[in-house]
């Protein structure tokens, strides 16, 4: 685990989110303002974009749908996040400047996200693990949290056997956890529309915090599974 998710995602945000219409949003300000307390190299870029009229801070697909891209640096560890411009949790066509610099700051705080600050809420979580830190208050920047949709199934593919009785083998938890995660990964593969992604995701949210109780590190690649599935359907990939 690296030093810097370490330190981030043992940080307590609950306090500097808030739910609006279904989503729950995380402070954009105060969440760089914490990364830049704590490593204050760290900075970010907001990717511009070639179009008819010159640069622009975000594109459009062949479908006319936008898109912006933001990449963070934090000692020389980068993450880049593409996210759909959304006006509530739906992506649009045609957005105005207010709509692409919301975007770009929920985008921003996806990728502090992939670095451990407030991930758990990606996942569903109410509350970070035990020994977390505790800091103070502010208003919106973003994250959508998943919703499901359509009651369409995805291809079935034999779960994993039940967790075993005994939390003290930790070899039999691990194979839990890796049945778990080919299962999921099984299914995300399968699925053809974010809508699937979102309710699995909601499905499994219970066997998800299950998982982060005795392995943060196993439950934050099953996260980045499906962070990394829904970044391609939004990305409009098959």
């Amino acid at each position: 685990m690296s030093s810097i998710w370490k330190v981030l995602s043992d940080i307590n945000v609950n306090e500097h989110t808030e739910l609006k219409n279904g989503m729950t949003y995380l402070s954009w300000a105060w969440a760089w303002g914490i990364v830049k307390d704590k490593y204050p190299e760290a900075k970010f870029i907001k990717h511009q974009f070639d179009s008819p009229t010159g640069k622009r801070p975000y594109m459009i697909d062949e479908n006319g749908w936008a898109f912006v891209m933001v990449t963070v640096n934090i000692l020389k560890e980068e993450q880049t996040e593409i996210l759909p411009v959304l006006k509530g949790n739906r992506p649009i066509q045609n957005p105005t400047s207010f709509d692409i610099n919301t975007a770009l700051q929920r985008c921003l705080v996806k990728c502090l996200a992939m670095f451990g600050l407030g991930h758990y809420i990606y996942a569903g979580e109410d509350l970070p693990p035990e020994g977390n830190e505790d800091l103070s208050h502010d208003d919106a920047g973003a994250k959508t949290p998943p919703q499901p949709e359509s009651s369409d199934a995805l291809q079935a593919v034999p779960p994993p056997a039940e967790r075993p009785s005994d939390d003290d083998d930790e070899e039999q938890n691990k194979r839990y956890d890796k049945a778990f995660y080919m299962d999921m990964s099984s299914k995300l593969t399968q699925a053809r529309h974010i809508s699937k992604v979102h309710g699995l995701f909601e499905e499994m949210k219970p066997k998800i915090q299950e998982i982060k109780k005795r392995s943060p590190e196993r439950a934050k690649h099953i996260l980045e599974l499906f962070m990394k599935h829904e970044d391609r359907l939004s990305n409009g990939e098959s």
